[in-house]
């Protein structure tokens, strides 16, 4: 019985919503109070917060303070309370957009927009040209230098907006007007009002692969290590041999290739793996390795190859226990050796320097 009662109850409180704010819809949501109900678009409708729903109702007679899609020349409109928009006549409705130059808009009592000549003299000048417009009374319009009509400045572009005597838009150069520094390896700059750009943050780490910043302003240069051999490449901390680098896999014919940059301590060894995935026309299946060092370094290219590579010349061959290979001692000086010899399905390239610290760049298919 108490069950059936509060039943009762709640229809009851929905039927006297209805009677309060008229025909309703119920949106989704809950809410407190009004204003925790997004208001309604649609004219001469309005939202209330009732029973923690929003809820659409009429709004009252009187004039609509929602005209989305509504708005006419001449015209005002005014709700029913039933949810209909009655337009008006209502001759302070002029029309927003701007009439023709030298006219300006009224209405007539019957609610139509006419155009009418403005008064003699300049109108409102809503463009900055460098020119002005003036009216003669009669409809009429004639333009005019106007010197002080300057065109608003555009920021960056190494320009000032000046306007000539004779009415024409003349830009001159401001060297102050320096756009914005576009990379990290640039800063915009001006020169006799051109943009341009000058390099910046030169031996900088610039991506997440260890290039830095060169004098020519790109970011194509390895970083110089530190004399603590602080690796700041995507590297850091070293790799042992045993558990290399994983760059996954790389197709035959990757044109866009991998690269990175890293260093290399006195007696330690950073490693690096990837695989042929197989994908693609057969192109070079190439690491490429280049370093500068002051010592002896040792380089290695092990791989699953099916039988003992025959390795370049100069290249003795390895085993790192797993894999077979080949390495390389060499002295000090600038060293790039490039190693083909094996597609295999699993590669790994070891590092290893006697300098305090080596710096190298490793790259693939490039």
């Amino acid at each position: 019985m108490r069950l059936r009662k509060l039943g009762l109850a709640i229809i009851l409180s929905a039927s006297s919503a209805a009677c309060i704010f008229g025909t309703t819809s119920t949106t989704h949501g809950e809410c407190e109070i009004n204003s925790d109900c997004k208001e309604s678009t649609v004219a001469c409708h309005e939202t209330h917060c009732v029973d923690h729903r929003c809820v659409t109702s009429n709004t009252p007679e009187g004039i609509a303070t929602t005209t989305s899609g509504l708005e006419a020349d001449c015209r005002r409109f005014v709700c029913d309370g039933n949810g209909t928009a009655v337009p008006q006549i209502d001759v302070t409705a002029i029309p927003k957009r701007p009439p023709p130059p030298c006219k300006n808009w009224r209405c007539t009592t019957d609610g139509v927009a006419d155009l009418v000549n403005a008064p003699a003299g300049p109108p409102p000048d809503l463009f900055k040209d460098c020119q002005r417009t003036v009216c003669d009374g009669n409809g009429n319009a004639t333009t005019e230098p106007d010197p002080t009509d300057v065109p608003a400045d555009i920021s960056g572009d190494c320009k000032k907006m000046s306007c000539s005597p004779d009415g024409k838009i003349a830009p001159s150069p401001d060297d102050t007007d320096v756009p914005q520094a576009t990379t990290t390896c640039t800063a915009g700059s001006c020169s006799g009002g051109v943009a341009g750009k000058t390099p910046r943050n030169v031996g900088m780490v610039c991506d997440a692969t260890g290039f830095a910043c060169s004098v020519t302003g790109d970011c194509n240069v390895c970083f110089t290590p530190d004399s603590a051999c602080t690796d700041k490449g995507p590297t850091a901390p070293a790799h042992a041999a045993g558990t290399p680098h994983d760059w996954r896999g790389v197709g035959r014919c990757d044109d866009d290739g991998r690269e990175w940059c890293g260093s290399v301590r006195a007696g330690e060894t950073v490693a690096f793996t990837y695989h042929d995935d197989q994908t693609g026309a057969l192109c070079d299946f190439d690491p490429r390795i280049t370093f500068n060092p002051t010592g002896a370094a040792r380089i290695c290219l092990f791989a699953e190859c099916p039988t003992g590579p025959s390795c370049p010349s100069g290249w003795t061959a390895a085993s790192d226990g797993l894999f077979i290979g080949c390495c390389e001692t060499v002295g000090a000086g600038a060293t790039s050796a490039r190693i083909d010899y094996c597609r295999a399905s699993n590669v790994k390239i070891t590092v290893t320097a006697t300098d305090p610290c080596v710096g190298y760049r490793l790259e693939f298919n490039q």
